[in-house]
């Protein structure tokens, strides 16, 4: 992208609107911005906050005149008065000073490889609903089937008979663990 300041103190930029420092009035339909077109006016507000107009000082004559604070209160102070949006345009060298020692979490690559990451967690996010949606229906089927299983059996069980252990002939060992297996069953059927 290219911003120029022209003689009457106007700044324009064109070129891509999506690098995010276009900083245009109006964002346009394109992606790229052909023609020139006006920018917001906290884009221009850098080189009045360097400059010292804040602070009542007279503007230097030249750009090279207005650089930017080296030291972090300096650079704190400037960005601040960014952020107020209350100082107009006047030094573009200013601003390309200010993008070139900007943070590197700020810069475009770094920013589109923070929006990749969030694209995939929200990707994951999305599926694992969708995995839930699928595992509470066939939740909700198994209950029904299990449900369904239980109300036959214990129909069935109410009308089968008892058979008398105590006169049944068979292997010792056997009948002698018939009682422990009744008990069981017994309360198994008193759980449902």
């Amino acid at each position: 992208h290219t911003v120029a300041l022209f003689i009457n103190g106007e700044v324009h930029a064109w070129g891509n609107q999506n690098c995010g420092r276009l900083g245009l009035k109006e964002k346009k339909a394109e992606r790229i911005c052909w023609d020139s077109q006006p920018v917001k006016p906290e884009w221009g507000s850098v080189d009045a906050m360097s400059s010292g107009l804040a602070a009542g000082k007279k503007r230097p004559q030249h750009a090279a005149a207005a650089e930017m604070p080296q030291d972090d209160e300096g650079r704190n102070r400037l960005l601040k008065l960014l952020e107020s949006r209350t100082q107009e345009v006047h030094d573009f060298s200013v601003m390309q000073n200010l993008i070139k020692q900007e943070k590197d979490y700020c810069r475009e690559e770094s920013l589109r490889e923070q929006e990749k990451a969030i694209q995939e967690a929200e990707e994951q996010v999305r599926s694992t609903i969708v995995a839930c949606v699928e595992m509470e229906r066939r939740l909700l089927q198994l209950e029904g089937d299990l449900d369904q299983s239980l109300q036959r059996n214990i129909r069935e069980i109410r009308h089968v008979r008892r058979p008398d252990i105590e006169n049944v002939w068979g292997e010792p060992k056997f009948t002698a663990c018939l009682p422990y297996y009744e008990e069981m069953l017994w309360i198994l059927q008193t759980q449902l």
